[in-house]
């Protein structure tokens, strides 16, 4: 689960350059006293299909990545007291 959330990082980067953004337009506003942009008032439409996107992407991705295996899995089998770890057996 932990791979699969390391592999969908990239969905976090519009969120987090609006948050950046957001964080300089408020010191910006704050230095010229002008009224501070309220983190609700964000253009959160866009950042959710940016990252539905962005998510898509990662996934068709991921699947290209990995190659199937060609033959029989064989799980892991204790024989004569020692464990055998699980392996791929070629046809």
């Amino acid at each position: 689960m932990i791979a699969g959330l390391i592999k969908f990082w990239p969905v976090l980067i519009p969120v987090s350059l609006y948050f950046l953004w957001l964080q300089y337009a408020r010191w910006q506003a704050r230095k010229k006293g002008l009224p501070i942009t309220r983190f609700t008032e964000g253009p959160w439409v866009w950042m959710i299909v940016s990252s539905l996107i962005i998510g898509i992407a990662c996934l068709i991705l991921w699947r290209l990545e990995a190659a199937p295996e060609k033959g029989d899995y064989s799980p892991p089998q204790l024989r004569d007291g020692q464990i055998v770890p699980g392996h791929i057996e070629q046809p």
